[in-house]
């Protein structure tokens, strides 16, 4: 399935986002990601949002529309550690339904089930919501979901607030059901519009969310923070 955007959703949600300074544009810094992906001076750090409860409130009221759409195709949701937490537990909270973390690492020796934190009996043969805040490849998520899958739980849909929008994220994808409230290209077209970047930093961004893994825009005027 492709994934799921819609473009006025996606307006509200990057407004919300700079307003949260959860994303910006950095000329001249080079950030590396934890994919391992150098960005140059792009970041996007979601877990800014309940700090700025309206922009948190346009976010979450974006989920929820999803969530609604989609109700009678899952039972619970689970969220991805650590970053997806906050996001899925409010979402959980506002729809009435059972919530878990799945986690990066375990720690005990219980096998998948480790994994989570919550009550995993309740994902016995479960319809999943997985909710993601940024995703730039989906491994995490993927990496997530085998846990669930353990408990021969389906993950039937996943939400993620934003991703930059990678071909390795859509190719990761592949048949997943996946939800994204924003992309990087509205990122880039957001931060045109509120004059944060000029347009010749933003074709350069432009071609790096086509092409992650060419890294010739770095010279000697990018430093790593």
């Amino acid at each position: 399935m492709p994934v799921h955007f819609n473009d006025s959703s996606a307006t509200s949600t990057a407004r919300a986002l700079f307003d949260s300074h959860a994303v910006g544009f950095m000329w001249g810094k080079i950030i590396r990601f934890k994919s391992g992906i150098l960005s140059p001076g792009a970041y996007n750090n979601n877990r800014m949002l309940p700090s700025y409860p309206n922009s948190w409130d346009v976010v979450i009221g974006e989920m929820l529309l999803i969530a609604t759409r989609i109700r009678r195709d899952f039972d619970m949701i689970a969220s991805v550690a650590t970053g997806g937490i906050a996001h899925g537990v409010a979402l959980a909270r506002l729809l009435g339904v059972p919530h878990v973390i799945i986690k990066k690492e375990e720690k005990t020796t219980h096998g998948l089930s480790g994994l989570i934190d919550g009550d995993a009996g309740l994902l016995v043969r479960a319809r999943v919501l997985m909710i993601e805040d940024m995703s730039s490849t989906f491994e995490s998520t993927l990496r997530a979901m085998k846990p669930i899958e353990a408990c021969d739980a389906t993950v039937t849909h996943t939400i993620a607030i934003s991703t930059w929008g990678f071909p390795e994220f859509y190719k990761n994808v592949g048949t997943h059901d996946v939800h994204v409230l924003c992309t990087g290209e509205k990122l880039i077209e957001q931060g045109m519009a509120m004059k944060n970047i000029s347009s010749d930093y933003a074709d350069l961004l432009q071609a790096w969310i086509k092409n992650p893994h060419d890294e010739r825009w770095i010279t000697d005027a990018w430093k790593m923070p």
